[in-house]
């Protein structure tokens, strides 16, 4: 019961804010599907973006995750990661006007 509790509250809180997590220093050459299938271990993905220059078309060097299920935040927020051999910071991502 608890799970579709969780799984309920990341799909009604806006914008899945609570099941979404910002990852920095992202490695140039990582795309979103190479970035979705890392995470993908630890739970089901939603939506996977590695943010591009407009005008380059280049990566900017992060993106989002976001889960479905906010224990697959909880499970990533535990564990350093490295992605092609580059450590990445991952934490849970804040809206924009939260600041």
């Amino acid at each position: 019961m608890l799970f579709y509790f969780h799984f309920y509250f990341c799909l009604i809180r806006s914008k899945s804010e609570s099941c979404k997590i910002f990852v920095g220093g992202l490695p140039p050459d990582v795309g979103d599907a190479d970035f979705a299938e890392y995470f993908g271990k630890f739970g089901p993905v939603k939506d996977a973006i590695v943010m591009v220059d407009r005008n380059t078309n280049s990566s900017r060097g992060f993106g989002f995750i976001t889960f479905e299920q906010e224990e697959s935040v909880t499970a990533v927020l535990k564990l350093p990661h490295e992605l092609r051999g580059k450590p990445v910071e991952v934490k849970r991502a804040e809206p924009r006007d939260s600041k």
